[in-house]
């Protein structure tokens, strides 16, 4: 019986060194192949240990030729998964190299945290995939001792970060702030508060990050307190530019009326004293009216002094016909051209006596633009028009009457112009 068990050990012996010279040539044909799985190799060579161990005696005369038969193989197998383990050793090394000049790079400013942290992490990746080497608990704590230093450095920097986050936050809840002690600014101080509007709208720009979740809310209020300023302060500049409107035309119209006085002047002879009581009843109304500050207000205040200097020569006695005259003819051929003007930008008919003069201009226009690569936006047009008719002088009051009927009518229409174009 013990010799029949013998012989059945030696068989299983026989069997183990059969799968391990098997297993020992289709390795070499992995290694050539670069295909080898050295977990599964080291595996093997530890479950054959163990299975050898277990297996029983065998006869003394086959001892020695089973045992060399298997430490032979046994050998090849170790030695081959050594060279593995100092292949792998190696390449680690070279890793913890990189990291070495990562960390360096990183202390002299050649590369900032998140650079370093992007590369490191690239370096932990490669090391999960060598596998096993030789002391590899000792290449382990090289490394990680860098990669620990480099995450402590990039939390380090994240909460300066952080912190750094939370003061802009603080700034811009204060910027926002003073935007919004801007929003009901009075028409008196609008102007001076628009100033630091955009002082404050630059600053905004400037301010750094801010941490994440609070940054939606952050801009929301940002362009909330913005565009309540920004409505705020167009329905100032709007009600201003009515206001001034309102006093264009009103001194327009005193300025009308104290031409129409000269024309009055001109052709009938008018008491002095007569001539001097309607004088002071108009420049009491002139004097009413508001001082504003603006190239308009200035041109219709020469043209108002202008008018009021040819009232007093005709007063003094002086014969200032020939020179009214001249005026006259000057500013309604002034007048007329602003009349023909309005009418196309309003895109209106202009009356029959003045179509011949309507298709020169347009020409005139037309040739005009082709040498000029700019061209100015109709409302820009307008306002010059609109400034240029109340800032003309004196026109007789028949000639007057007809050019003011023809402007305003244009006028009024061009809203529906711009509408239907």
């Amino acid at each position: 019986i013990q010799s029949q068990q013998r012989q059945q050990n030696l068989r299983q012996k026989e069997a183990i060194c059969d799968g391990l010279e098997k297993y020992a040539d289709l390795q070499a044909v992995q290694i050539e192949q670069g295909d080898v799985d050295w977990i599964a190799a080291e595996k093997i060579i530890r479950t054959a240990q163990k299975e050898w161990r277990e297996t029983g005696f065998v006869d003394r005369k086959y001892l020695k030729v089973i045992n060399g038969r298997f430490r032979k193989v046994m050998n090849q197998l170790r030695n081959t998964a050594k060279a593995n383990r100092l292949e792998n050793k190696n390449k680690k090394l070279e890793l913890i190299k990189q990291s070495e000049e990562i960390l360096a790079e990183l202390n002299e400013e050649k590369l900032d945290i998140q650079q370093a942290i992007s590369k490191i992490k690239i370096i932990q990746s490669e090391w999960k995939c060598v596998g096993h080497a030789l002391d590899d608990r000792e290449l382990w704590k090289k490394l990680r001792v860098i990669c620990d230093d480099l995450f402590a450095r990039r939390d380090a920097k994240n909460s300066e970060i952080n912190q750094e986050q939370l003061n802009n936050l603080t700034a811009k809840e204060v910027l926002c702030d003073e935007i919004e002690s801007l929003v009901n600014s009075s028409a008196e101080s609008i102007k001076t508060d628009y100033e630091k509007f955009k002082e404050l709208k630059g600053k905004w720009k400037q301010i750094g990050d801010i941490p994440k979740n609070n940054l939606k809310i952050s801009i929301q209020r940002f362009e909330d307190v913005c565009q309540k300023f920004e409505t705020n302060y167009k329905n100032h500049i709007n009600k201003q530019y009515q206001e001034q409107k309102k006093q264009l035309k009103l001194k327009h119209k005193i300025c009308n009326d104290l031409e129409e006085l000269l024309g009055e002047v001109m052709s009938t002879n008018i008491e002095k004293a007569d001539l001097f009581d309607k004088i002071l009843v108009i420049d009491r109304q002139w004097n009413e009216t508001e001082s504003q500050s603006s190239p308009i207000n200035t041109a219709i205040v020469k043209r108002y002094k202008n008018t009021m200097s040819y009232l007093e020569m005709y007063q003094n006695g002086e014969d200032i016909a020939a020179e009214i005259n001249a005026y006259n003819q000057s500013n309604k051929l002034v007048k007329e051209e602003l009349c023909l003007r309005l009418e196309i930008l309003a895109g209106v008919e202009s009356p029959d006596e003045a179509k011949q003069a309507r298709m020169q201009y347009q020409v005139a226009i037309m040739a005009d633009e082709m040498k000029s690569s700019e061209k100015k936006d109709n409302k820009t047009t307008l306002e010059e028009i609109e400034n240029s008719w109340y800032s003309t002088g004196f026109v007789e009051y028949k000639s007057n009457k007809q050019l003011e009927k023809r402007f305003f009518s244009a006028l009024e229409y061009y809203p529906q112009s711009q509408q239907a174009s």
